[in-house]
C-alpha cells in the first residue's frame, strides 16, 4: 500500500559510510516491528498507518539533515509515545502547542523548531490510510495544510528544504 523505498536513494540509513555523507540529503535510524509494538501497546492505539508503514520501511530521523535553521525531524516511536502520553522527559511538561490539540484529530509526527510539530489530521484520511500534513499552530484559526500526505511532504523536502516557509509567507 505504501512504498517508501525512493527515500532510500537519497538517505543516510543508521550511519551508512559518512564519507559519502553528502550524497545524502536525508539520515534516518531504522527501527523493527517489536520498538514500535512496544510504543503502540503504550500508546493504546496503533500509529497512524501510513506513519507506521514508513517507520517499518526506513525508521526515524532528520529530513534535509544538512540543514541549520530546522531540525525537521520525524519523531522517533518512543519519544512520540512520551509526547502524547506525558511520560518520560515529557512528564508534567507543558506545551500550549499540544495541549490545544484534539487528539482524535491531530497526531503529531514531525518537529520542526520551537516547538513547532507538524501533524497528520486524522479525520481526513483517504481511502488508502494517507492523512494530510498540517500545521495545528493556527491559534484559533483551525490549521495549516501543507501536504497531501507523509509521502508528499517528504517529496516536497526533499526538492525544497523547508519549503512549508513559502506556504506561511503566502498567509
Amino acid at each position: 500500500m505504501f512504498d517508501f523505498s525512493w527515500v532510500k536513494e537519497c538517505s543516510c540509513i543508521d550511519d551508512c559510510n559518512r564519507v559519502h555523507e553528502d550524497e545524502y540529503v536525508h539520515s534516518f535510524h531504522s527501527l523493527s516491528i517489536d520498538d514500535i509494538v512496544k510504543q503502540e501497546k503504550r500508546l493504546g492505539c496503533a500509529f497512524p498507518p501510513e506513519l507506521r508503514e514508513f517507520y517499518l520501511q526506513i525508521g526515524w530521523g532528520m529530513l534535509c539533515f544538512k540543514d541549520k535553521e530546522a531540525l525537521n525531524e520525524i519523531i522517533d516511536p518512543e519519544q512520540l509515545t512520551d509526547i502524547i502520553i506525558k511520560e518520560g522527559y515529557y512528564e508534567g511538561w507543558q506545551d500550549d502547542n499540544i495541549e490545544q490539540w484534539d487528539r482524535k484529530r491531530m497526531f503529531p509526527f514531525f518537529y520542526t523548531i520551537d516547538q513547532i510539530y507538524f501533524c497528520l489530521d486524522l479525520t481526513r484520511k483517504d481511502k488508502d490510510g494517507r492523512s494530510p500534513v498540517v500545521d495545528p499552530n493556527e491559534w484559533g484559526k483551525g490549521y495549516t495544510p501543507i501536504a497531501d500526505s507523509i509521502d508528499d511532504f517528504i517529496r516536497k523536502m526533499t526538492l525544497k528544504t523547508n519549503y512549508y516557509y513559502d506556504i506561511f509567507e503566502e498567509l
